[in-house]
């Protein structure tokens, strides 16, 4: 046997196993996973003069690049932006704006789909010499292929204390928006309760990003102390789903079977509503707590947006306990997993057989019924020789008696069940 050629064939399998395992492991994302944008990086660069090189944490692939500029001297306005790995940048058209009495100015472009690798950026104004400053940001699950949903820019704004950027209205849930204003005094933050986030304040100008829950107008609003004018730009980027939702919804959101008797079942459904506007692939379906079976469509199951299919969940009792459970779904939307609350119990029973009666004329049968030996009261009537008995309780004793009933009125002894004894629970 040849030991070290084994050994060799034994590590050069597991190097491409570990190498597969890595290549998989970065490579995939589950459904959807690429929907949620996501700030990567903020790098701030500046104050000073420009054209001027930027150093910024090495980017991923695929991802989109927001180059923010703000600046005097003019004002300027920026001419071009080049990175070592070669991304294309554009201005967000319509985002270009200046205060010409105050000599600030604003300005926002992009790379959409980026290369890997990029660690520097040149940005270029014109004039050159410029004063001014740039934010870089770095978002994933970003549309790569025409992210910009929309643009705007605040031109000349007045002396105020309480600046605010211009405002956009988003039509999808999800979309980021980045904000820009420059003061001709300090901007020192954001306005107490405004929902963007303060990405930096270089160059005494405000820079901030907002990824929206839900489709609706936004703006930030910044504090300028001492009081002065300003401009303000700002642009809203797409998901790479084109703005798509993806929810699942249960209705009922609890399914009570009350009481089911032993060695029976009872089944309840509840529909599963596909809310959003992107379709929802169901994975699994489980249920929890003992003597719940949840049943649906075959899996995996697509359903489309605006589609439903019933969740069954069937109860089949062995005990005369009280059950609580969930039936939990889990699939590609956003907010999985689904949960449907699960509750029920079991009902003790008494199945009672007898022997029909020799006697002419029987049209059906009296069930009577005692505990502990006191006295017996009718507890129901049969037209055959069965009956069954869901009254009663658990550890007590029960006496059964039968008979039968003729058409003339009268009554006869049929059987005499032996004592019966229930289980608990």
């Amino acid at each position: 046997m040849n030991f070290v050629g084994s050994l060799q064939r034994f590590l050069t399998a597991k190097l491409v196993f570990s190498v597969v395992a890595l290549v998989f492991a970065l490579w995939f994302r589950p459904p959807n996973a690429a929907a949620q944008i996501a700030m990567v990086n903020v790098t701030s660069c500046g104050p000073g003069s420009f054209p001027a090189t930027c150093t910024i944490p090495s980017t991923g692939a695929g991802d989109l690049l927001v180059v923010g500029w703000t600046g005097s001297s003019g004002p300027s306005t920026l001419k071009s932006i080049s990175d070592n790995v070669s991304n294309g940048y554009a201005e967000a058209k319509g985002t270009k704006a200046g205060n010409w009495h105050a000599g600030v100015s604003v300005d926002i472009w992009y790379a959409a789909n980026s290369k890997a690798g990029a660690t520097s950026l040149t940005v270029t104004p014109t004039p050159s010499g410029a004063q001014g400053a740039a934010v870089i940001w770095e978002f994933s699950g970003v549309s790569t292929t025409s992210p910009l949903a929309q643009a705007g820019a605040l031109i000349n704004q007045p002396v105020t204390k309480t600046p605010v950027g211009p405002s956009v209205t988003t039509t999808s849930a999800g979309e980021v928006i980045i904000s820009i204003a420059a003061g001709s005094k300090s901007i020192t933050g954001i306005y107490s309760g405004n929902p963007f986030t303060e990405d930096s304040l270089v160059h005494s100008d405000g820079w901030a990003h907002l990824i929206a829950s839900s489709p609706g107008g936004y703006d930030a609003q910044w504090n300028e102390s001492p009081s002065g004018a300003y401009c303000a730009s700002a642009a809203a980027f797409l998901s790479a789903t084109g703005g798509l939702t993806y929810l699942l919804t249960a209705s009922p959101s609890s399914l009570a079977f009350g009481n089911v008797m032993i060695g029976s079942c009872g089944t309840l459904t509840a529909t599963l509503s596909n809310t959003g506007t992107g379709s929802v692939t169901l994975n699994s379906i489980s249920a929890t707590g003992a003597g719940f079976s949840p049943g649906g469509p075959s899996l995996p199951f697509t359903l489309a947006a605006g589609y439903s299919t019933p969740l069954n969940v069937t109860f089949c009792p062995t005990t005369g306990a009280s059950v609580t459970g969930t039936a939990t779904v889990v699939s590609t939307a956003s907010d999985s997993p689904t949960v449907v609350s699960l509750s029920g119990t079991g009902q003790h029973n008494v199945a009672l057989t007898w022997t029909a009666s020799t006697s002419s004329g029987v049209t059906g049968y009296d069930v009577y019924r005692n505990t502990s030996g006191g006295a017996y009261t009718q507890i129901g009537s049969a037209s055959g020789t069965t009956y069954t008995d869901t009254t009663v309780s658990a550890g007590q004793t029960y006496n059964y008696q039968v008979t039968a009933v003729t058409s003339s009125g009268q009554s006869a002894p049929a059987s005499l069940p032996g004592p019966v004894t229930i289980s608990s629970p």
